[in-house]
């Protein structure tokens, strides 16, 4: 009964990590787009008075956000391995007695 209640939240849990990394990948596969097309439209903004404010200031800091967001990313998928080996080790048959 343990092992199945175990398996039960090792299930859930690597589906529910698995749902996150999607997203999480989704995510910064869109900026990646966005940062190697669209961004151009915004570096020849003009009347920019107050260049604390220019759009390539917080473009910047959206990108470095995503890059650690990548790396939460590979985390999170190590973390999902983890589990995964975790989940194959509590669902084996124990070993044989002697």
């Amino acid at each position: 009964m343990k092992n199945e209640n175990a398996q039960r939240y090792f299930n859930r849990t690597i589906r529910l990590l698995q749902q996150m990394a999607s997203l999480l990948a989704k995510t910064i596969d869109a900026w990646n787009k966005f940062r190697d097309g669209d961004i151009e439209y915004f570096s020849n903004l003009e009347g920019q008075q107050d260049r604390s404010q220019h759009p390539s200031r917080f473009l910047l800091a959206v990108d470095r956000h995503m890059a650690e967001l990548g790396g939460l990313l590979s985390s999170l998928n190590d973390q999902k391995a983890l589990l995964q080996r975790f989940s194959e080790e509590v669902r084996a048959p124990p070993p044989a007695r002697r």
